[in-house]
């Protein structure tokens, strides 16, 4: 029997979303977090915070809209609704993505639609679509351009790229990556990643796409 066990590393990504934040530097914590669940991950990050969060179940969203009473909580999918513009007028400074399984359509959604962006940017982002390659019958669609450089099967590359990735993708709204760290979990399943996004000129004292050091993270690969 296989138990599905969600938030199995919840220490790792909220050590890895504080870390991401502090780099970032942001003043105004404005969140948009697009897989809220029952709001335990958010919860224990963003409970000093304002923001949007997204849920498609509607008990679950109900549920966050308890514990969020002066947040945006919507019933919806994040990858449909973040497409089509929704809130489009905030400038969020924190961009959550912790789906259980891929987040690629839910971060295109998000930076390919007409919206305010921020000067700076903290994006955390968990994905499941190394391992449903390694299984196969996974729609590779987007992946086309890394294929070709590294072969079908993307396992043993698959973090870089993803920062290539997310690179090209954030550089349509005018950012650069200017910090940016990612690991596998224990079993490879999953991947986690996060970046510093700036849309300035000027590269701040100290920044860099170096990784933290690995204490500050925790050390799951």
């Amino acid at each position: 029997m296989v138990t599905k066990i969600d938030n199995q590393h919840l220490g790792l990504k909220v050590a890895l979303r504080e870390t991401c934040i502090s780099e970032a530097g942001i003043d105004a914590r404005i969140v948009c977090e697009t897989h809220g669940g029952l709001g335990r991950l958010g919860g224990l990050i963003y409970r000093h915070d304002w923001g949007m969060v997204l849920e498609k179940d509607h008990d679950r969203a109900s549920v966050l809209a308890q514990q969020r009473p002066t947040w945006r909580v919507y019933c919806a999918d994040s990858d449909k609704v973040l497409a089509d513009g929704l809130a489009a007028e905030v400038a969020f400074t924190i961009l959550d993505c912790d789906p259980y399984g891929q987040a690629w359509r839910t971060l295109a959604g998000f930076f390919e639609s007409k919206r305010t962006f921020a000067s700076t940017m903290a994006v955390s982002v968990t994905d499941g679509v190394r391992q449903k390659m390694r299984m196969g019958g996974f729609d590779m669609a987007g992946w086309e351009a890394w294929q070709d450089r590294f072969g079908p099967n993307l396992w043993d590359v698959y973090l870089f790229c993803c920062r290539e990735r997310l690179t090209s993708l954030v550089a349509g709204a005018g950012y650069r990556v200017a910090w940016w760290h990612g690991q596998y979990s224990r079993t490879g399943q999953q991947t986690y990643f996060a970046a510093v996004l700036r849309r300035d000129d000027i590269v701040p004292h100290g920044a860099d796409c170096n990784s933290p050091p690995a204490s500050r993270i925790g050390d799951h690969a």
